[in-house]
């Protein structure tokens, strides 16, 4: 039995997660706060990296998404004062959450990593092997 190659986007992935990580981290030596992304883009770099945590990768990066979306549409629109709700206290609550979960170098990375993860069959399929729920993959010799 022969394990898959790892795929490009994961080495990809990997990499400038890593980088951004290092950057955030650098960061975080003139503002503090910037230490908590950068350590969740060397969790979410060290998941792909090692093919395990599919879901929990897929749940932050959706999750950065998310609360970058809501995040632009409550300081853009009308939104808050339409519903009557506390514009500063919800946009507070979604920059915490954005980086919480990576800040915005894992958001602009999550967007062609989440596709290659919804069209490539090679990349999903390396992540089930690695999580022993994906057939074996036997190579053919002759």
């Amino acid at each position: 039995m022969h394990h898959p190659p790892r795929p490009l986007p994961a080495k990809v992935g990997s990499v400038v997660f890593v980088a951004s990580a290092l950057f955030m981290i650098w960061l975080g030596t003139m503002a503090r706060a910037y230490y908590v992304p950068g350590l969740c883009l060397l969790v979410l770099a060290a998941l792909l990296w090692s093919g395990r945590g599919l879901a929990i990768l897929e749940a932050v990066l959706l999750l950065n998404q998310l609360s970058a979306v809501l995040l632009l549409a409550l300081l853009l629109t009308g939104l808050a004062e339409l519903l009557h709700l506390p514009k500063l206290d919800m946009a507070g609550i979604m920059l915490l959450l954005h980086l919480l979960t990576g800040g915005p170098l894992a958001a602009v990375i999550a967007i062609p990593l989440l596709l290659s993860l919804r069209r490539s069959r090679t990349f999903r399929g390396w992540f089930t092997w690695r999580t022993g729920r994906g057939a074996p993959v036997v190579e053919a010799r002759s």
